[in-house]
């Protein structure tokens, strides 16, 4: 037996209407008329009123407003505020982090959708009926068939990791993009941010409230520690300088290719 068997799909998780003995060694749990399955490894968090009434939180998620990353906690959350309304549930969920997909089910009626920028991966079957982080998995219930329209030059040019667009390479599995929700009891895909019109801000406005955002996310991400990877781009120095209050917190690394004929040459200090 592959010893890294147990690894495969590793963090991930399955929704489906039909059950399967394909997983062996991950949690299986009943949820009205789906089951949801997780790999030892995932993260997750539910709150469970009713067979019509439920939430899961799946993955990583940092909750600004309460101050809390726990998973359960969040999930009871996004079932408040959807009891409230729709408008309150996008409310609350536009000031969550993280990288995590979201199942919620009220009075019957259950949706799923993904964070703001699709991190944590959802691909869906078209019948609606399976749902899950990985691809493969979903086929593990529906079957495994080459998907007809995709051509063979886009595995080359895109990689066989990135493809454009929510293809996949399974006939009838897609993935969920960003801004975008499943209403899984009607059956349709729905975008649903922006949710107002745009408004222009100064550079100065724009740059207070982008400092604001990510001062609060900071102080409750650096609880646990933050991690820092240095390449000497845009992106790592700006965030450096956005983390300089958080530098007891912070742990820096890099990395190089060297054709140094030392072979103790190790780097430069940073």
């Amino acid at each position: 037996m592959n010893r890294y068997q147990e690894y495969t799909f590793a963090r991930g998780f399955l929704l489906s209407k039909t059950p399967t003995k394909s997983l062996e060694g991950w949690e299986e749990i009943n949820v009205g008329s789906f089951y949801l399955y997780f790999h030892h490894l995932t993260k997750w968090g539910m709150t469970y009123k009713d067979a019509d009434n439920w939430s899961v939180v799946i993955g990583n998620i940092y909750d600004v407003i309460n101050e809390t990353t726990d998973l359960k906690e969040v999930s009871k959350y996004i079932l408040s505020e959807s009891e409230r309304s729709e408008s309150h549930l996008f409310d609350y969920i536009e000031e969550l982090n993280g990288r995590y997909v979201i199942i919620n089910s009220l009075n019957g009626v259950i949706s799923t959708l993904t964070d703001a920028t699709g991190m944590k991966a959802l691909f869906y079957h078209t019948n609606f009926e399976t749902f899950a982080s990985h691809a493969k998995l979903i086929t593990m219930i529906e079957g495994e068939e080459v998907n007809k329209d995709l051509e063979s030059k886009w595995l080359s040019y895109y990689s066989a990791y990135h493809l454009p667009g929510n293809v996949t390479i399974y006939e009838d599995i897609y993935q969920l993009i960003p801004n975008h929700l499943i209403n899984i009891s009607e059956q349709k895909v729905k975008r649903f941010y922006p949710r107002k019109d745009l408004q222009s801000l100064s550079i100065d406005d724009a740059a207070d409230l982008l400092i604001n955002e990510i001062n609060k996310h900071a102080n409750l991400m650096s609880e646990d520690g933050l991690i820092l990877s240095l390449s000497g781009g845009i992106d790592s120095r700006l965030s450096l300088a956005l983390l300089k209050n958080k530098s007891d917190k912070l742990k820096l690394f890099t990395y190089f290719i060297t054709d140094s004929d030392d072979s103790e040459y190790t780097g430069n200090p940073i």
